[in-house]
């Protein structure tokens, strides 16, 4: 009888073991993910019709991991968009990487084109969802700008 309840003892002990081992190993431990993206700014004094514009966007990557991959595109409206609307998208950017814990500054210029006024310049990231991100909410940043007819 003594030795069932020790081989009983030693089992529970050994599976508490274990599972301690397994949840503060970091190998085992899962790994959330989340990207951010964040600051999108005009970079020139003023964005005129038909002219090149240089701008820029932050990727954040708040992982304890690399993520490599990364989509993203930037878009021109008059109304908020989101990935799946049928925006006006003169540029996209395939297979950003960025380091775990770190920060991307992502440079670009663009032209627009038959688009003057008041307009919503927009970046998303990860529009085809590649990445299953613990927030899926930061995956975009959005700036108001004026567009001046070209001179």
């Amino acid at each position: 009888m003594n030795y069932i309840k020790f081989t009983r003892w030693s089992f529970v002990v050994s599976a508490v073991a274990l599972a301690i081992f397994f949840l503060s190993n970091p190998a085992t431990a899962q790994i959330s993910y989340d990207l951010e993206a964040s600051n999108l700014t005009i970079t020139d004094d003023r964005i005129v019709q038909d002219r090149d514009t240089n701008a820029y966007f932050l990727i954040t990557n708040h992982a304890n991991e690399s993520i490599s991959g990364i989509d993203a595109k930037f878009t021109i409206s008059e109304f908020p968009c989101e990935c799946n609307d049928d925006c006006d998208s003169p540029i996209s950017f395939i297979g950003l990487s960025v380091d775990a814990g770190e920060t991307l500054q992502k440079n670009f210029s663009f032209t627009p084109r038959d688009v003057t006024g008041d307009k919503l310049l927009t970046i998303l990231i990860d529009c085809e969802g590649d990445i299953t991100e613990t927030n899926e909410t930061n995956n975009k940043d959005e700036l108001e700008v004026f567009i001046y007819d070209s001179e």
